[in-house]
């Protein structure tokens, strides 16, 4: 490109330094397994126009990448958003230009590494994280991270609405560009972002297309015709967006939505910061084999595939060849070329029509390490027998996957104790979709109320502690009664010890072994006016208890220590309600986060896992100066942390919400629009007042429960 451009165009010049500060050095990263063609095409250009810099396209995770970062790349549900997080890790730790790789470079970057830090800009003060720029250890990278860092591990990643910006808000705050503009929003002494058009100055699909294609010589007339330059500062290159891969060089070839699922089901029950040694069984396309390779990067994989396959895996998992080796052999047959207890995982993705999977797995069986996993697609019911006759039960996961654990310190398996062993006290775990439910036991594992448990029994497998020997269970909530395998898990076994202190009663059976059990556990503290209801009519001793989440205290993740008394200039929170159901938020100048109560239960194995990732929401909830929510373990809480709450009315199961104290109103949705936003008008010396009251109250009759043994 024959055009010059200015060396220091103004008034972008006060982050330009005299000689260069950011290493001649571009990252490119692509975590979608085999590079297609057009970004062979892209990183190509840039190659060509930079012939003395080094290029490197990153395709799989680095082998520095933090531990807990590595833990929640895998809850993200795209190469996207998973891509977010490895470039800003490579930048920090290694300096140089990230691009993205539908980046068209018009002509050399050299000039660029003057700035000391350099981002997209896409006009107004926004940016984007398709290029970024800076030195090894730079300062604005390292703020990028430790905003993100507090935002997601902190405060459990709420989303967030740009305050007095009408209805456009953000899904959710990532390590994208709503990290970069935030951020630059609030920093500007920091962040250096390019003019619109040096990059992103053509929004016309054809006139794209047009600029790709074109020559090195038609290029300057052809900029000239279609873009502005109101620095007089030629585009440094073209951010072509979700559309390159369709614009000038089309690849029907990319990565399986259901290999990342599978692998990313299967990496998240490994110590991903150590050497792992695994097995995939008839991976037919090296997609799943791939993906795994992508995200563990000290995983060794052997793949079994059969002879016909062997090319499209080899191809498929070439970027990660010196970490996997290809058995082109019967994949039944393979298992006899792989050592016993040698395998942390073995996958079976698919097996021979000619072998039952319960062959298969028993070949493979024997070649897991003690605390490895044995898993699957498909075919649950033959998996579930052969976990039987082991004497383990399945754990379903995403898209269909199955696993089974060779050992495990996992308390839903059954653990044999001493008879004479001493009784243990123990609380309620989930697995539920809803971390709200959790809050109960957090609440009650308080060491003014009960104390940290000895045992957390997941409610809906009370069979698999029968032989836990003498348990003490201080039971709340609602119970599904169904096991794993779909039968009555209630009520539960003898040797455990059960007072009910906050029960739902909407989902219990009526039988006589349900009735007896709660006249031998009684009086039963009853959590809504339905479920009191429903013991008066069997004749069963009970009170009204409400929740217990109620009593939760504001240092309840570090208790004793001092903790920030109620802010009323916090944010607004709303948790699962519709921001377009509210005022517009222009009539406030305070910022709004939107969280919810959803996850995932397979990316929180455990009560401590669990209990990790409510504390988060729970710390959103306690900076809020007013929360807006319809979810009964939301207004709870914050009854308990002393913050207002508007209460909207339940989707289902409305009865719930009769746990409520009587003077927290419960608003129709239709009534939203009319909600005062201002906290002060909900945080009275009523609401004060009658908070206290009912606190006592609820504390007094739980403590009178627990006193009678």
């Amino acid at each position: 490109m024959n055009a010059a451009a200015p060396t220091q165009p103004a008034p972008y010049n006060k982050f330009w330094e005299e000689s260069p500060r950011i290493p001649p050095i571009a990252r490119f990263v692509w975590l979608g397994g085999r590079l297609p063609r057009f970004v062979g095409e892209f990183v190509g250009r840039f190659r060509r126009l930079h012939p003395n810099w080094e290029v490197v396209v990153h395709q799989s995770v680095p082998l520095d990448f933090p531990e807990r970062w590595h833990r929640h790349l895998l809850s993200l549900k795209s190469h996207a958003s998973r891509s977010d997080w490895v470039r800003l890790w490579l930048i920090h730790r290694l300096g140089g230009f990230y691009l993205d790789t539908d980046l068209w470079a018009f002509r050399p970057f050299d000039e660029l590494r003057h700035y000391r830090f350099l981002a997209l800009g896409t006009g107004k003060g926004w940016s984007n994280n398709a290029l970024f720029a800076e030195a090894a250890g730079g300062p604005v990278v390292a703020e990028l991270i430790r905003r993100l860092e507090t935002h997601t591990f902190e405060l459990g990643n709420p989303f967030f609405v740009e305050p007095k910006s009408g209805w456009r808000w953000s899904k959710y705050y990532s390590a994208g560009p709503a990290l970069f503009t935030m951020a630059g929003l609030e920093r500007p002494d920091l962040f250096h972002l390019s003019p619109a058009h040096w990059f992103q100055g053509v929004h016309k699909k054809e006139v794209r297309l047009e600029l790709v294609r074109a020559s090195d010589a038609d290029l300057p007339a052809l900029l000239k015709r279609s873009m502005r330059m109101p620095d007089g500062v030629w585009p440094f290159g073209l951010h072509c967006g979700s559309e390159s891969d369709r614009l000038a060089f089309p690849d029907p070839e990319g990565g399986s939505p259901r290999a990342l699922k599978k692998a990313t089901a299967i990496l998240k029950r490994l110590p991903l910061g150590q050497r792992l040694d695994s097995v995939v069984v008839g991976d037919r396309d090296g997609t799943l084999s791939g993906e795994c390779l992508i995200y563990a990067p000290r995983l060794h994989l052997t793949i079994a595939a059969s002879m016909n396959d062997r090319d499209r895996v080899a191809m498929a998992t070439q970027f990660a060849a010196e970490r996997r080796v290809i058995l082109p052999v019967h994949p039944v047959e393979a298992s006899g070329a792989v050592p016993d207890n040698s395998m942390d995982v073995v996958f079976v993705d698919s097996h021979p029509e000619s072998e039952s999977m319960e062959t298969t797995l028993q070949r493979w069986w024997p070649k897991l390490k003690p605390g490895g996993w044995l898993g699957g697609s498909g075919t649950r019911a033959e998996a579930q027998r052969f976990a039987e006759s082991h004497g383990h039960c399945v754990e379903k996961d995403e898209d269909g996957t199955w696993f089974l654990p060779v050992s495990s310190d996992d308390v839903r398996l059954p653990v044999t104790k001493a008879m004479n062993a001493p009784r243990k006290t123990a609380l309620l775990t989930y697995r539920t979709g809803n971390i709200g439910d959790d809050v109960q036991s957090l609440s009650l594992s308080q060491p003014h109320l009960l104390g940290k448990p000895d045992l957390w029994i997941d409610r809906d497998q009370f069979s698999d502690y029968a032989n836990a020997g003498e348990v003490d269970l201080v039971a709340n909530g609602f119970f599904l009664c169904a096991s794993r395998s779909g039968k009555l898990a209630f009520p539960p076994p003898p040797n455990i010890s059960t007072r009910y202190v906050a029960l739902c009663a909407s989902n219990v059976p009526t039988t006589k072994e349900t009735i007896a059990h709660f006249r031998a556990s009684g009086p039963v503290g009853c959590r809504d006016l339905h479920s009191v209801k429903w013991c008066k009519n069997r004749g069963l001793e009970h009170y009204f208890a409400s929740c217990p989440s109620c009593l939760l205290e504001r240092d309840f993740d570090a208790p004793g220590k001092p903790v920030a008394p109620y802010d009323p200039n916090g944010p607004i929170v709303l948790v699962d309600v519709n921001p377009k159901d509210l005022p517009p938020f222009g009539v406030s100048n305070r910022p709004f986060l939107c969280l919810t109560n959803r996850v995932r239960p397979g990316d929180y194995r455990g009560a401590e896992a669990r209990l990790t990732a409510l504390r988060r929401r729970l710390r959103v909830l306690r900076s809020a100066a007013l929360v807006i929510t319809n979810r009964l373990h939301v207004a709870m809480p914050c009854v308990g942390l002393g913050v207002p709450v508007v209460m909207v009315e339940a989707d289902s199961l409305a009865f719930r919400l009769s746990a409520l104290p009587p003077w927290l109103k419960i608003h129709r949705k239709d009534e939203l629009r009319k909600i005062n936003l201002n906290p002060a008008r909900h945080h009275t010396d009523d609401f004060l007042n009658n908070r206290a009251t009912w606190r006592s109250m609820v504390r007094e009759r739980l403590e009178a429960r627990l006193a009678l043994g």
